[in-house]
């Protein structure tokens, strides 16, 4: 928080005079104002948009984003707003990332808000059939299969 001296003069009416001087300390223990990106999903190296935060601390004095518990940036007082590109988004490989935001002000506050990102690994595009559409191709073959049996066992 910030720091401030105050004094006090006081003067009676045969000129007398007091000084009293005291330093008060601000303590902040109001968290900053915080708006972080929402939660996104995306197949490898089709990320929709940038990540973007921004935030309001009047005594913060760093500011910290971390992938995956590894930091990544490091800002200082001045800082309002931070963003990840697009370009860096589609670099992260399939699985699940988390990403945190730390804002730390001169009281030694910590404040946190994070973020989940599902990279999804990208389709092979080789043609062949996958997910639900395969099941669905072996549940018809199977089908087929039993009526051709079973015309052929009638036709005996």
């Amino acid at each position: 928080g910030d720091e401030n001296n105050v004094t006090v003069v006081v003067v009676d009416t045969s000129g007398n005079e007091g000084i009293y001087s005291i330093t008060i300390n601000w303590i902040d223990d109001t968290p900053p104002d915080i708006t972080s990106p929402k939660p996104i999903e995306f197949s490898e190296g089709k990320a929709p948009s940038d990540l973007k935060w921004s935030w309001e601390e009047k005594f913060q004095t760093k500011v910290t984003l971390s992938l995956d518990n590894d930091v990544i940036v490091i800002l200082g007082s001045d800082a309002n707003s931070l963003s990840v590109s697009k370009s860096e988004l589609d670099k992260l490989e399939s699985g699940n990332h988390k990403f945190e935001l730390i804002v730390t002000d001169s009281s030694g506050n910590n404040y946190a808000e994070d973020i989940r990102i599902v990279v999804n690994k990208k389709s092979s595009g080789n043609g062949f059939i996958t997910g639900i559409s395969l099941i669905q191709s072996i549940a018809a073959l199977i089908t087929t299969l039993i009526i051709l049996k079973k015309r052929k066992t009638n036709n005996k």
